[in-house]
């Protein structure tokens, strides 16, 4: 399964506010190209160095609320992506789905079946993890990830917060 959608290019102030505030998500293709980029051929110390096990994205499937846990970039002390530096993206020619994909020009309907196209090939993943008991590298990273502690606060809190952040200072995005 693969996403087929053209990536943004954007990295201005609003775009560069998601990285200091709640990086994207992950999809399995992004892994191999990420490991590539930074030189890194293991893919549990890669996860172990630049990633975090996140509860993930709150759906709703059948009727019922579920969580599709996701990989995401680990987070430096201030909650900035630890690839985002100076204003400047280390990994932007290769970054993951959840940053490659969206941008602040884009409307809500549109990041909304991007962010939906992203999370049925998590679902898949961990529905073939539920059903036949295959993990894909993806499920096996994040559970390595999660064993070890290394886990990120869910997207949805991280979102409330930046709200909470961007009305106290009165910021529009």
């Amino acid at each position: 399964m693969r996403v087929e959608m053209n990536r943004t290019v954007c990295s201005c102030a609003v775009c560069q506010y998601n990285c200091r505030t709640i990086p994207g998500y992950l999809l399995p293709d992004d892994i191999e190209r990420l490991m590539k980029a930074v030189g890194e051929e293991n893919l549990y110390t890669f996860g172990a160095q630049y990633l975090s096990a996140s509860p993930g994205a709150v759906v709703m499937r059948n009727g019922e609320i579920l969580r599709i846990p996701t990989l995401v970039p680990n987070r430096q002390s201030d909650g900035t992506c630890h690839w985002f530096n100076r204003g400047l993206c280390a990994v932007h020619a290769v970054a993951p789905f959840g940053c490659a994909f969206f941008d602040c020009s884009m409307n809500m309907e549109e990041a909304d079946r991007r962010s939906s196209a992203g999370l049925q090939i998590l679902l898949y993943h961990w529905d073939e993890y539920k059903s036949l008991g295959t993990a894909s590298h993806y499920v096996k990273l994040w559970m390595f990830l999660e064993k070890l502690g290394y886990c990120s606060v869910a997207p949805d809190i991280l979102r409330k917060r930046r709200k909470e952040n961007l009305d106290n200072k009165n910021v529009t995005q």
